[in-house]
């Protein structure tokens, strides 16, 4: 949810249910993974996450965040990276950041891909000034406030790069290639 300004309303008040499987309640391979809120007011760069999995036992890590992974592109352009042995879901990466030379600081906006493309955002610059074509690169996920809760388990191949606080309650589970503060 993105807005404006939230003086009167409680933002605590959203909520977004996970999966519970009404017809096995106590078996948690039948559950479905952890409700979801982005919370961004526009005053801020990066938005607020919340996974909130209600106390609803799953097996495993139930919620996968969108990820790029880690890979090695097979040919860069200065706003496209090809990795010809991927299978991205079209579009499902936008909004995540790339970074093209994972031992590097540079991330680079998605604004689109398909199964084995992911443009990015032409005016953040060349990545063939920091990278080039059979390199690794990673994604990374920025969020201002990142919140775990309720039994929520959530893995994702990508680092996570939080500017403001990060809770992970008792009993939630979070798994990240790196998570940094």
């Amino acid at each position: 949810m993105y807005y404006e300004d939230a003086s009167e309303f409680d933002l605590s008040k959203v909520r977004a249910y996970g999966g519970v499987n009404v017809y096995y309640q106590t078996d948690p391979l039948k559950n479905g993974g952890a409700g979801t809120v982005y919370l961004k007011p526009f005053s801020q760069q990066y938005g607020n996450l919340i996974i909130d999995n209600r106390n609803i036992s799953t097996s495993g890590y139930s919620t996968t965040l969108p990820f790029i992974g880690q890979g090695f592109s097979t040919s860069l352009e200065p706003h496209c990276l090809t990795n010809t042995n991927a299978n991205w879901k079209p579009n499902s990466l936008i909004g995540i950041k790339l970074n093209p030379y994972p031992n590097g600081e540079n991330v680079f906006t998605v604004i689109g891909n398909d199964s084995t493309k992911i443009y990015t955002e032409p005016s953040e610059g060349d990545m063939t000034q920091i990278s080039q074509s059979g390199y690794p690169y990673i994604g990374e996920n920025y969020v201002f406030d990142l919140t775990v809760k309720g039994k929520a388990r959530v893995f994702t191949s990508d680092r996570i790069k939080i500017f403001g606080a990060l809770t992970v309650e008792s009993g939630s589970t979070l798994k990240a290639e790196n998570i940094e503060r």
